[in-house]
């Protein structure tokens, strides 16, 4: 990633970052980058895809409904709320 991108990212997420950390994050990620030109590099033509490094098996459960609290209930914790719904603090401009 170049600094120019890290900077954008910064921005899209509010974060000020220190000169030194915006170098920091740029050898760091450099790094990584560095790693997967690496290993795209590799001949993989002859190997098996493989989705999970594990062998295991995702487990199933019976769909059961069950009684939860009410709305009006966890809207008394909430610090606005309106028509049911929370107010949240406005995140994405």
């Amino acid at each position: 990633m170049t600094r120019e991108s890290i900077m954008k990212a910064a921005g899209l997420t509010k974060l000020n970052l220190t000169e030194n950390e915006i170098a920091e994050t740029e050898k760091h990620l450099g790094f990584v980058t560095g790693c997967m030109e690496a290993v795209s590099e590799l001949d993989t033509e002859d190997i098996a895809q493989t989705p999970f490094v594990r062998d295991i098996h995702n487990v199933f459960r019976e769909d059961e409904t069950s009684v939860w609290i009410e709305r009006d209930v966890l809207l008394e914790n909430a610090p606005s709320h309106v028509s049911g719904y929370y107010l949240v603090p406005l995140v994405v401009e």
